[in-house]
């Protein structure tokens, strides 16, 4: 159901947040979070981007303080959420096809809640 952008930046974000006395070097979050490398420095450069986190070159990365959902942590590091809106706008004719994407809708309106519920 979620992509793997979402648990690897989820693991090194709370890597981050059990150590937030000091800046810790992409390498060490990533061995220590079993991200893979390829995944792991884009993701980390990602959330800089977004104001997850913070980093400064040379030292390396760092937790920055803020109250947040997990349906909020997804928003900003999910690049792809702002495309999946514009999906349930499809025309659909079939009749079964019209309830199958009703409860489809149901489910991620459920879920959804339950992420913005979920402080992190």
């Amino acid at each position: 159901m979620f992509s793997k952008q979402l648990e690897y930046s989820y693991l090194m974000y709370m890597y981050l947040k059990e150590n937030p006395e000091k800046y810790i070097y992409s390498d060490d979050i990533i061995e220590k979070t079993d991200v893979p490398k390829r995944w792991g420095r884009m993701l980390l450069s990602n959330m800089v981007s977004k104001g997850l986190i913070i980093s400064k070159k040379g030292r390396g990365f760092m937790f920055v303080e803020k109250e947040m959902s997990f349906w909020e942590f997804y928003v900003l590091t999910e690049e792809t959420s702002k495309n999946q809106s514009g999906n349930f706008n499809q025309i659909i004719t079939d009749k079964n096809e019209k309830r199958y994407q009703s409860i489809l809708l149901k489910i991620g309106m459920k879920v959804q809640n339950e992420m913005m519920n979920i402080k992190i």
